[in-house]
């Protein structure tokens, strides 16, 4: 069999091939004397005859059994199952019993390339698949330095090819394999920046959990943010509490225009996330009426913010108090007192 056929079954690397045609070469010329020009029969040195015998051992012997490209269609197969595990530890399990258990570096990167191609771009038992990304994280995982070089060389390449309707695959797989955007280099980079920032609301929920975490891609999130309205924040609000996001919950209700729009953004986007606000964001909006224009001084979703705040001492009540009473809120404030003494006065019932 030649060099090239060898190689074309994927049982062995370049260099193990050529190690092991040298063997094959050798024994041959030993099992079929021939003559030099001395007329001696060819006689290896025992130096040679060591050398085959560690290649011997080490390319095969000492190797579990392998089956070139029928282990890759094996463990692909695996991984296009509907009942391929979703976590990656018992992902590992199963990868190491069908195949990676001791496995030969050129079956590690063979199955790294059908898996990230097959998730960028593959038939559809592979492309987009959170098994396929759960199967080459864990790839990852087992073999980082023979799998990362591949997924680098192989994400860039795709990520230069890819029609703009696929580009979201590469965020996606940020999801299950974090180190995607360090692999990235800077055009592609900027390609997903501009797909962040001009991202339709429906893919931006989904997007920007996965994103703000990176610092390079902050300002593409913030941008994107910016022109998310109130149904759609608050959407994204269950995915992720993000201080960018809960930014942009307190602009929405700050810039309420109407009482009813007041009651709606606070019921949206302010009351969730109560919890989640520090000092700065409750002052802002305690100080919103005047400062940013907010009809708030009024709403139902106002009172109960305030009293919020002043019961659950969120702030000083001393300060709370102030403040209301400086923006000529004197009412809210007396408000605010009596729901105290009446809370108070209810919890004297003995019974």
């Amino acid at each position: 069999m030649s060099a090239s056929q060898t190689r074309s079954l994927g049982f062995f690397d370049g260099l193990q091939v050529l190690d092991l045609h040298r063997l094959r070469d050798d024994r041959n010329r030993c099992a079929h004397p021939t003559y030099q020009g001395s007329e001696q029969p060819y006689s290896p040195t025992a130096e040679l005859a060591r050398v085959h015998l560690v290649h011997a051992l080490k390319h095969v012997l000492s190797q579990a059994p392998v089956q070139g490209k029928a282990a890759t269609t094996q463990i692909l197969k695996l991984v296009q199952s509907a009942y391929f595990p979703t976590n990656v530890d018992q992902a590992k399990i199963q990868l190491r019993a069908n195949g990676l258990d001791r496995p030969k570096d050129s079956l590690v990167r063979s199955v790294t390339d059908h898996l990230l191609f097959g998730l960028l771009e593959g038939e559809p038992s592979l492309k987009g698949r959170k098994q396929t990304a759960i199967a080459l994280r864990a790839c990852h995982d087992m073999f980082p330095g023979l799998a990362e070089p591949r997924i680098r060389k192989g994400l860039n390449t795709v990520c230069r090819r890819a029609p703009d309707k696929d580009l979201l695959l590469f965020l996606g797989l940020q999801r299950h394999l974090p180190q995607v955007w360090t692999l990235l280099e800077d055009d592609n980079r900027e390609r997903l920046r501009e797909l962040i920032k001009q991202s339709e609301a429906r893919y931006a929920r989904v997007i920007l959990p996965i994103c703000l975490p990176i610092p390079d891609l902050t300002d593409a999130c913030v941008a994107r943010l910016s022109t998310l309205d109130v149904e759609d924040v608050g959407e994204l609000l269950k995915e992720t509490l993000h201080p960018a996001v809960i930014k942009r919950a307190v602009d929405i209700y700050c810039s309420s225009r109407t009482w009813d729009q007041s009651n709606s953004n606070y019921s949206r986007v302010v009351e969730p996330i109560l919890g989640s606000l520090d000092e700065a964001a409750l002052r802002r909006i305690l100080l919103a009426p005047r400062a940013e224009g907010a009809d708030l001084n009024g709403a139902h979703s106002f009172n109960q913010f305030v009293l919020h705040v002043y019961q659950k001492e969120r702030l000083p009540p001393a300060e709370v108090l102030t403040i209301l009473r400086n923006e000529h809120m004197g009412q809210i404030a007396d408000w605010v007192l009596n729901q105290q003494n009446s809370d108070q006065e209810t919890d004297d019932i003995p019974f």
